[in-house]
């Protein structure tokens, strides 16, 4: 005789442990969503409206199948406050320092800028170890500091981001080198939020607030592992499920919220499509 199958959902909700045949009481249908095709929003925060199929209205659970986003993460921008590099000659002081606009740098674009600073006199040189990674700033004529923080990633500068992580000799210097390689990777998670379906998963942002339990409901943590500016796929893992427990409820209407690391909103545009596939188990009533 054939083994009777049971669902039994993950997450925190001891009543989602189901009891019921799959086969013998319930169906399932897929349901793909875009963040082009919403109703409402924008594309990085969106409802979608499904229509009335009537079976929406039983969802007894619902499983992400597959995620697709573009990797289009800045790895300097304004909203990760890590777009200005600042060097402080001494003498006056005289801070000189370069702001860059959004966007995808590497080393080398950054090295650029670093070389184009104009000390109050003589000359001023970026270069990098090309055995350690390290980069060295040098100064002809004129001592400066750097700042630095010991808690990266500084987020009130490019500084760290290039390796800076410590502040250099207050009297100043003539060279300074950097104590760690640049770390400008961009982004390297990205998370699905839903208020609607993710009544078992929290997330913490605590960028935003400091620990605390605003921001909620984060159901999918895919990381990121593809070049910029390409696109990924991931299928989520077994954990990444998303279980309503024991009574129907409609999933009609589903409200999306999709943001990167520390919890910040993705920076998608209209052009950019994330679309989820979501497999919905739905119960039909064995009491009619």
């Amino acid at each position: 005789m054939e083994q009777a199958r049971y669902g039994q959902p993950t997450g925190n909700d001891m009543h989602g442990i189901r009891q019921i045949r799959y086969d013998d009481n319930n169906r399932f249908k897929y349901i793909r969503i875009t963040n082009m095709e919403r109703s409402s929003g924008t594309p990085n925060n969106f409802q979608v409206c499904l229509g009335n199929d009537p079976i929406l209205d039983r969802c007894i659970e619902i499983q992400a199948v597959t995620v697709s986003f573009p990797n289009i993460g800045y790895n300097v921008s304004a909203s990760k406050n890590n777009n200005t590099f600042t060097v402080t000659f001494l003498g006056g002081p005289t801070v000189v320092s370069f702001t860059l606009p959004d966007g995808f740098y590497t080393t080398g674009d950054i090295l650029t800028q670093l070389n184009a600073i104009v000390p109050p006199s003589g000359t001023f040189t970026a270069t990098q170890d090309p055995a350690n990674g390290l980069i060295t700033l040098t100064s002809t004529s004129i001592l400066f500091t750097i700042n630095g923080s010991s808690i990266f990633p500084n987020t009130a500068s490019l500084n760290s981001y290039m390796g800076f992580t410590i502040p250099s000799n207050p009297a100043g210097s003539l060279s300074v080198t950097a104590q760690s390689r640049p770390s400008l990777n961009g982004d390297t998670m990205f998370y699905v939020h839903s208020s609607d379906l993710a009544i078992n998963a929290t997330y913490l942002d605590n960028t935003l607030t400091g620990g605390g339990t605003a921001d909620v409901n984060g159901f999918i943590s895919c990381p990121i592992n593809v070049p910029y500016n390409t696109y990924q796929t991931y299928a989520p893992i077994d954990r990444d499920r998303i279980t309503f427990g024991r009574y129907p409820r409609t999933v009609k209407n589903l409200n999306i919220t999709l943001r990167n690391d520390f919890g910040r909103l993705a920076t998608f545009g209209d052009n950019d499509v994330v679309t989820i596939v979501f497999k919905m188990f739905y119960e039909i009533d064995a009491r009619n």
